[in-house]
């Protein structure tokens, strides 16, 4: 089905709580309605937290010094909208000071058919360098992937930030977001669907 570029409104409520049966005009307007909204209002997003164990010695927050190396891998599930084909992921981190040690992230996609943490990787991601990255050892800082929507990508290693791609076999599936970090403790991450429209000329 193809969803219309401009905005469809609902009708109007007189029109529509008359007691009689609708059809035509009426109706095709809420379809066109209905059918935006669920195809850009009701995709899917998951946000998660990254807990961390509270020092009372530091006043309830450590910072990170030059000694921190890389953590364990962090695994976020999402269960992605049939209509989705890209993943858009916004975290919040802070790093080490970039003068003294590299820092990075690396996200990739995997699938959950076998294992959440094992599954067969779906898009080889990519890599949020010191490029992309702020050193920010004692203040927050974001960094985002963006939405621009790219082809399906044939890279075996990570490359530069862009949305991740979810093969039109997975998408609709719940997916396995693989975090890995080195000088980098991430704070929260949030991931959010991404869709082709089909639009009307």
């Amino acid at each position: 089905m193809l969803i219309p570029s401009a905005y469809q409104q609902m009708p109007r409520e007189q029109g529509c709580h008359n007691g009689q049966l609708l059809f035509g005009g009426a109706v095709s307007q809420m379809c066109s309605a209905l059918a935006q909204i669920t195809r850009a209002k009701c995709l899917s997003q998951s946000h998660y937290y990254v807990g961390r164990p509270v020092l009372s010695v530091a006043g309830g927050r450590s910072f990170l010094g030059s000694g921190l190396k890389g953590a364990a891998p962090y695994y976020f599930l999402h269960q992605a909208n049939p209509a989705a084909s890209h993943l858009g992921v916004t975290f919040q981190y802070f790093c080490s000071n970039q003068r003294f040690s590299s820092v990075q992230a690396d996200l990739s996609l995997r699938d959950t058919s076998s294992s959440s943490y094992s599954g067969a990787v779906l898009d080889a991601g990519v890599r949020f360098s010191e490029l992309e990255l702020e050193s920010a050892p004692r203040r927050a800082a974001t960094a985002t992937t963006g939405f621009d929507l790219i082809a399906a990508p044939t890279n075996t290693n990570p490359e530069s930030p862009r949305p991740l791609f979810i093969p039109s076999a997975n998408r609709g599936e719940l997916l396995n977001l693989k975090m890995e970090t080195t000088q980098l403790i991430p704070l929260s991450v949030h991931i959010y669907d991404l869709f082709i429209a089909e639009v009307t000329p």
